[in-house]
């Protein structure tokens, strides 16, 4: 159960991912966008909590009504407090699970996995280096494989002419950063010249990304062999982590920088103006543990420890299932 927002449902899923591999069974699974009606939607978690359980789970426009599953993985602002009153609806039957910050007390919870730059503590808190995602060796594969044919030709030529290749991942303007018109220019300057040296760039903006800075660095890289991913399907964003040499991230996305660091690439950082808050812990945390550095314009290689949280966060909801197997009054798992 989790809201509308793209990394908040792919940090749900990928741990859903991860965790059915380690499930004796397939299990039985119901997705709920926990979109919350009016009043709802304008009050805090805790405001619901306080309303009591009853309440809290008539507070989404999706009824949520018995029997209630095995385990509830909620993720996002508007699914924790109605998970924490399944919890108590059924007796603590139900096993709840919540992703990232809950702004919550942490008990009413059988586990948090958060961002350890969120600098909680609890007895059930599992503090993740990165963000949980969907990117695994068998996703990687299946990027290899399906590549599109114009990047799939892009990648032969650069192999042939033994030329390095780097995917450039770019985010844009949110709350905390702006992507603004200095940024772009450093950027145009420092990709053409990486192109000059016979660097082979393969380049995907976001939804986010400002179209003066897509038109300013299509411009600078317009006179090099380059690839441009124009928002024409399919995506091409697993094979450029399959497939390329080095990863350049723009720092306004822990998602995507957590999913570059999980291929065993190396990971060059492109910061961005703003004011990163607790997210500058998070920065702080990659490059202490050698998986990204900051981007300068060159790209030297270097070896990353392997990193896998997203694995590491299933292993721990499936130990807590298990735990708790004895006292399951049904044979099957239900998500």
């Amino acid at each position: 159960m989790s809201d509308d927002k793209a990394g908040t449902v792919n940090q749900a899923r990928g741990l859903l991912d991860r965790l059915s591999l380690r499930l004796p069974a397939p299990p039985e699974v119901a997705e709920i966008l926990a979109k919350a009606r009016v009043p709802f939607r304008w009050l805090p978690a805790r405001l619901w909590a306080l309303l009591g359980p009853q309440t809290a789970v008539r507070g989404l426009q999706t009824p949520l009504t018995p029997p209630w599953p095995d385990l509830l993985i909620a993720a996002g602002r508007s699914a924790v407090a109605p998970a924490a009153a399944i919890r108590r609806l059924s007796r603590g039957r139900t096993c709840v699970v919540a992703l990232q910050n809950p702004r919550l007390p942490l008990a009413a919870f059988d586990l948090v996995i958060a961002p350890i730059h969120d600098n909680l503590s609890a007895p059930n808190l599992l503090a993740l280096d990165g963000a949980p995602h969907r990117v695994s060796a068998a996703r990687l594969l299946d990027g290899a494989r399906d590549c599109p044919p114009d990047l799939s030709a892009f990648y032969t030529e650069a192999t042939a002419a033994c030329a390095p290749i780097a995917a450039v991942l770019l985010g844009g303007n949110s709350a905390r950063y702006r992507f603004d018109t200095e940024t772009t220019a450093r950027l145009a300057g420092q990709f053409a010249a990486l192109a000059r040296a016979g660097v082979r760039l393969a380049i995907t903006p976001s939804r986010r990304t400002p179209e003066d800075a897509i038109l300013a660095l299509r411009i600078a890289l317009a006179p090099y062999r380059h690839y441009w991913w124009d928002g024409t399907p399919p995506n091409p964003y697993l094979a450029l982590l399959a497939l390329s040499d080095h990863l350049l991230v723009t720092a306004d996305s822990v998602s995507m920088l957590s999913e570059a660091a999980s291929t065993g690439k190396p990971v060059h950082r492109i910061d961005v103006p703003g004011d990163p808050g607790k997210f500058a812990r998070f920065h702080a945390r990659l490059e202490e543990l050698g998986l990204v550095r900051r981007f300068d314009g060159t790209l030297p290689g270097f070896v990353p420890p392997p990193f896998d949280e997203t694995d590491r966060a299933a292993e721990a909801v499936a130990t807590l299932l298990k735990t708790r197997a004895g006292g399951s009054p049904r044979g099957e798992k239900s998500v």
